[in-house]
């Protein structure tokens, strides 16, 4: 099927399909959040937002969805068209995603000509309070066993590993990066592939800090 969006220079930013297939969540930068059953393409429910929606996470199992806009966050049951919490700062919303079904992550950022302010913090879901808050990020994800964090900072061209337990992270150097665009855990042992705008990848460890693997574009 195919959906056109109200607005006529409405772009889709976002999507997010539930675990089991049954439902889509998209949106984009005319605010307007869309739930959808992947059988149709009436939405079962749509919500104007604050701002254009960046970011869209569905939980894994199927119950709730995260959304980031470029100024809040908000955590919606499936079931309801009207957030069930939301979160604001002082510093714009970079993103967010479910770590597991017990907890999410937000990542928060503020740039100009004279100020770089980064930040993070861990929720738990159900209570939908801060577990904890840590150093900031610019691209993060989270490791298939849903127990750590892996978050890129451009600034200092580190990746900060964190824990459930702790938002002191363990920080593992990415030496002759200018900026950190993807990291990604690719196993639950947590071996890390890492970008950088240099076109180098690179395959580590994090426990051992062993390099596994390295590839350039300029080689």
């Amino acid at each position: 099927w195919e959906f056109e969006t109200l607005s006529p220079d409405g772009a889709i930013f976002a999507v997010s399909l539930s675990n089991d297939g049954e439902y889509l969540v998209a949106g984009g930068n005319d605010r307007r959040l869309y739930l959808f059953s992947t059988s149709s393409s009436v939405p079962i429910w749509e919500i104007v937002l604050d701002t254009e929606i960046r970011q869209i996470d569905i939980s894994p199992d199927g119950k709730d969805i995260l959304v980031v806009t470029s100024s809040a966050s908000y955590l919606f049951e499936m079931t309801e068209d009207r957030p069930d919490a939301y979160w604001t700062g002082e510093d714009e919303v970079k993103e967010g995603f479910f770590l597991n079904d017990d907890y999410f992550f937000l990542c928060y950022g503020r740039y100009s000509s004279s100020t770089y302010s980064i930040s993070s913090a861990l929720f738990e879901r159900s209570s939908q309070n801060q577990v904890w808050s840590g150093i900031g990020c610019d691209r993060s994800t989270g490791a298939e066993d849903g127990e750590i964090i892996i978050a890129g900072v451009c600034a200092s061209c580190a990746v900060k590993i964190y824990s459930i337990e702790s938002g002191v992270p363990f920080v593992l150097p990415y030496e002759g990066a200018s900026s950190i665009r993807w990291p990604a855990a690719i196993t639950k042992d947590s071996v890390l592939v890492l970008g950088s705008n240099y076109g180098s990848i690179k395959m580590f460890d994090w426990r051992t800090e062993e390099e596994k693997y390295f590839f350039s574009t300029e080689n």
